[in-house]
This record gives C-alpha cells, sequence and structure tokens, in this order.
C-alpha cells in the first residue's frame, strides 16, 4: 500500500494498551508537526505451556500532560524525552476452563501521570 518493505512473523502478539484501553494511545511523539504513536508494548497472550498472559493495567497520561505536549512538543521542561513513557502490568495465569475459576468480569486499569 504505501510501497515500502513488509516485515511478517509467525508471532501472535497483542498490544498491551489495546487490550486494556480498547485503543492505541493518542500519541507517544510529538514534535515538529508530528503528534503520533510510535511506541507500544507487545505480549503474547498465550505462549504455550498451559499458561496464559494478561495485561491488567497501563500507563497513560492526563488530559492536562497531553495538552502540554500538543502545545510545546516533546521534549520540553516538564517532560525532558521525545516520547511519552509506556508502562503495562502483566498477571500470569494458569490456563484453566472458565467454570474452573478463570478470571470473570474484572476489568482491565490503567493509571494516570501529570497533574488533572
Amino acid at each position: 500500500e504505501g510501497g515500502g518493505p513488509v516485515v511478517r512473523h509467525g508471532l501472535r502478539l497483542a498490544s498491551s494498551y489495546h487490550a486494556v484501553l480498547g485503543r492505541e494511545p493518542r500519541f507517544t511523539s510529538a514534535h515538529r508537526g508530528f503528534l503520533g504513536t510510535v511506541d507500544y508494548i507487545f505480549f503474547s497472550p498465550q505462549p504455550g505451556g498451559g499458561t496464559s498472559v494478561v495485561a491488567e493495567q497501563v500507563l497513560v497520561a492526563s488530559q492536562r500532560a497531553e495538552g502540554v505536549c500538543q502545545r510545546h512538543g516533546l521534549p520540553g521542561p516538564h517532560f525532558p524525552s521525545d516520547h511519552l513513557a509506556l508502562a503495562a502490568d502483566f498477571s500470569f495465569a494458569a490456563a484453566l476452563p472458565q467454570a474452573e475459576g478463570q478470571r470473570r468480569g474484572r476489568r482491565p486499569r490503567h493509571l494516570r501521570f501529570g497533574s488533572e
């Protein structure tokens, strides 16, 4: 589509942010007219061996922090890197049938950084 090289692999990866929030971060870098997501934390939900991996929570920017980054770009006095921090917590559980106590109805959470 874009004319560039395409890399394919057989790994079954999922995005931790998409798993928790249902979407990727609005942006992870902002500078010189660019505002977009270029950083990800991928994981293998079922790597094998009877264990499943679950993304539990992720770190997201507060609305104030997003506003500062959009207005001033990155890096800046409040965010010294040219990328926002990403973090995710995962749990590891034996793959059990739903009836045997697999986690039911538990909603993923997110943590905010920057003052609200």
